[in-house]
């Protein structure tokens, strides 16, 4: 089993504050990349940076709410 080196990113905080820094090199050389402002991972089905992303979240489960009676209304037609 191998771990996806390129889907990892780090989010550097210091006392709350988003700090700029090269990433993270490993023994390997191989280089795990910053996270960009806006990005935002999930953990638990929730989104999250420096924060949870409380309005975008609302969003996605708005869209959600509203997308699955519409499968199972066209699966039944």
């Amino acid at each position: 089993m191998e771990i996806g080196i390129d889907k990892c990113a780090v989010l550097s905080l210091k006392r709350g504050n988003i700090v700029t820094s090269e990433g993270i090199t490993l023994p390997d050389k191989s280089l795990i990349k910053l996270m960009k402002n806006g990005e935002s991972y999930k953990y638990l089905g929730i989104l999250q940076a420096d924060r949870i992303k409380h309005k975008e979240m609302k969003d996605e489960v708005g869209r959600e709410y509203k997308r699955r009676p519409r499968k199972i209304l066209q699966k039944q037609s």
